[in-house]
Parts: structure tokens; sequence; C-alpha cells
């Protein structure tokens, strides 16, 4: 239904299948999540628009030049969140109602020259095409105060803590 009238509009991406909307790419994306064909989000041609999307679930990718569905946006319990995609989303009770799944530190980067930008980050190729991911020293840093354990941090071989900076 048209809100505010009384008529009955067709389903825009109607298609049973990931298939046929895939074959519909303009206007339909599947949702592996649901398992249903639905309207392509985050249909927009520049950053601005894309940047001030009233649901808040895009971004504007600047290496592709394109706007993209935020990474962890569609799942909205702490148990999706974390099982949809393993190491990849993190829930956040702190965060508003639909902001509380968000990307684990590192991993909202998809291009090794924005990875290796984020001082807490480093590219791997480890698995293709790469990831990124927290710098190995991080772990002894909490991530969401970056307060970092320094006996723990110094007593690794690999680690040193930076004295000016506190960071592991």
């Amino acid at each position: 239904w048209l809100s505010g009238g009384n008529t009955c509009i067709g389903k825009e991406c109607k298609h049973d299948n990931e298939q046929g909307c895939l074959a519909d790419p303009v206007v339909c994306a599947w949702d592996n999540l649901k398992q249903e064909c639905e309207k392509k989000r985050c249909v927009y041609d520049n950053a601005d628009s894309c940047n001030l999307d009233a649901k808040k679930e895009c971004v504007w990718n600047v290496e592709a030049v394109q706007c993209e569905v935020k990474k962890c946006t569609p799942y909205t319990t702490e148990e999706e969140c974390e099982t949809r995609e393993p190491g990849m989303c993190e829930w956040d009770d702190q965060k508003s109602v639909g902001e509380k799944c968000t990307p684990a530190l590192c991993k909202q980067y998809t291009s090794e020259k924005l990875c290796v930008s984020d001082d807490s980050c480093e590219w791997s190729t480890a698995v293709a095409p790469g990831t990124c991911d927290v710098k190995y020293c991080r772990k002894y840093c909490d991530v969401k105060t970056s307060i970092c354990d320094e006996d723990e941090c110094n007593q690794d071989p690999a680690c040193l803590t930076d004295p000016s900076s506190s960071i592991c």
C-alpha cells in the first residue's frame, strides 16, 4: 500500500531466488540474511547524499568511488551480530538502536591503502585477496580505550611499548 493512500502497488523486487534477483542488479539485491530479494540500498551517486542517508546505513567508499551499505548494519541482535560473520562485527550496548552492531576494529577497511592509514591496523595477505587486521601487538591494548598493558606488551619478544604514547 502506498502510505497515505488506498493504492496497492507491486513489490519492486519480487524474485524468490538469488539468481532471479541478481538478474535485476540495478534495482534489486539478494539479502543472504533474510534469504529474500529486496530493493537495493545505498544507491547514491555522490558522497554527500550517501553520507546523509536517512537510515544511516550507507558509507561512501573513497577508493571505489561509490556508496555502499555499512558493514554489520543488517544485524539487529547481539547473536546475529557476533555469529553471522565471525570476527567481522562487534556488539556495543552503549550505542543507539540500529548502530549497536559495528565492524570490528580494522574490519571496516577494504583496501590496503585505507588499512595502513590507521595506526592500529595492518594489511594481511594470509587470506586472498587480503584483509585488514589489528596489528599483532595491539592484542595487549583495550580496543575501546587504546590503553595498553605495558608489562604484557614488553614480555612479548615481538612487542615493545612506545614510551611517548604508551602504545604497544
